[in-house]
C-alpha cells in the first residue's frame, strides 16, 4: 500500500471517529421545517428566538430569554420541588393540565409555544412579563390593569 492511501485510510478513521457534540434538530413550523444546529440547548434557544422574532421582533428576546434563565436555566426538564411547576416556563401543571399535548413536558419546543401564548394573553410581550416578574409590592400588569401583591418574583 502507497504512503498516500495508507495517510487516506487513517485521516478517513481519524475524522469518522471523533465525537461531535454538534447535532441537528428539523422542526416543522407552519408547513416548512427548519433545521436548527448545535447542542440541545443552542437548537432549543435558535427556535425560540426564532419565535420570539416571529411575534414581537428581535427586541423582545434578552426578555424572554431573561425570563427563561430564571424560571429554568434553559433546562425543558425541570421541576419545582415544592408546586408542580414543570419546564422551560415553570408552567403549573396543576392548572394547565388539560391545556397541553402528552408530550408537552419532554418537547422543548411545545413548552416555547406554550409560554409565547402564555406571555401574549397575560401580558403582552416579554417586555412587560420581565418588568412584572421583577416587580416587588403592589405590582400592575399593564397589559391586563390587574394589580397584585408580590412578596417573591414569579410571572
Amino acid at each position: 500500500m502507497n504512503k498516500y492511501l495508507t495517510g487516506l485510510i487513517v485521516a478517513i478513521f481519524f475524522f469518522t471517529s471523533i465525537p461531535t457534540q454538534l447535532e441537528s434538530a428539523e422542526i416543522q413550523i407552519d408547513n416548512h421545517y427548519t433545521v436548527y444546529l448545535g447542542t440541545e440547548e443552542e437548537q432549543i434557544k435558535q427556535y425560540a428566538n426564532d419565535t420570539i422574532n416571529n411575534k414581537w421582533g428581535i427586541t423582545e428576546w434578552s426578555s424572554f430569554d431573561e425570563i427563561i434563565k430564571g424560571e429554568s436555566g434553559w433546562n425543558f426538564l425541570a421541576a419545582n420541588s415544592t408546586s408542580s411547576a414543570r419546564g422551560l416556563c415553570q408552567t403549573m401543571m396543576s392548572l394547565y393540565e388539560d391545556d397541553v399535548d402528552d408530550d408537552f413536558l419532554t418537547n422543548p419546543y411545545k413548552q416555547i409555544d406554550w409560554c409565547v401564548q402564555y406571555i401574549d394573553g397575560r401580558y403582552g410581550t416579554p417586555k412587560v412579563a420581565w418588568q412584572f416578574k421583577k416587580c416587588l409590592g403592589w405590582c400592575t400588569n399593564p397589559h391586563t390593569g390587574h394589580t397584585t401583591f408580590k412578596e417573591e418574583q414569579w410571572f
